[in-house]
């Protein structure tokens, strides 16, 4: 039998869950602050994955050369005290890529980020790989996967799922080819 959870004409992701139409889905914090501004009156909870969270972390550059290379690192010193990064915290939801912070007044506030700052034992965090084609191999991935989504033929056969991930893996393998990329057996 063939459970349908989402229909293709539902409104996607964030926007469906603040809507009401759907009882939960997997996203990064960033979604704790767009319900608050577009759904306040939402009641809802947050828990991690049963494994791993998908981790991007975000690092800020400083050129080494040029007049404003101090004033950039000076920058990032100061985005990266404490106080700074639970601003960011609070005001973004984006979790601060430092360990050791007193997360407890902004949980107070935000009691949902407590999933997102305070995992399970064991829990591990994973990142998209840093190499160049990733976004494109994602992108690509992604575009599969909708057309499939609306796929009849997939529903309740093992062999043209099977086939669909193939196909998938394919194309990625050729992108990673193409970079020279892939692992040689």
């Amino acid at each position: 039998m063939v459970y349908r959870t989402v229909t293709p004409e539902m409104k996607a992701d964030a926007e469906a869950f603040e809507l009401g139409q759907t009882a939960m889905f997997i996203r990064e914090s960033w979604v704790i602050g767009d319900v608050a501004k577009k759904a306040p009156n939402l009641k809802y909870a947050t828990a991690p994955l049963p494994k791993g969270t998908l981790m991007v972390p975000v690092d800020l550059y400083v050129p080494n050369k040029g007049p404003k290379s101090q004033i950039a690192w000076d920058f990032v010193q100061k985005a990266n005290e404490p106080e700074n990064l639970l601003w960011l915290l609070e005001n973004t939801a984006w979790v601060p890529n430092r360990k050791g912070l007193d997360y407890s007044a902004v949980l107070k506030k935000i009691p949902q980020l407590d999933a997102f700052v305070n995992t399970p034992p064991g829990h591990v965090f994973f990142t998209v790989p840093a190499i160049s084609p990733a976004s494109e191999i994602l992108t690509r991935l992604a575009a599969r996967l909708e057309k499939a989504f609306t796929d009849k033929s997939l529903a309740g056969s093992d062999a043209a799922i099977d086939a669909f991930l193939k196909a998938a893996a394919e194309e990625s393998d050729k992108i990673l080819a193409r970079e020279d990329l892939l692992a040689k057996p």
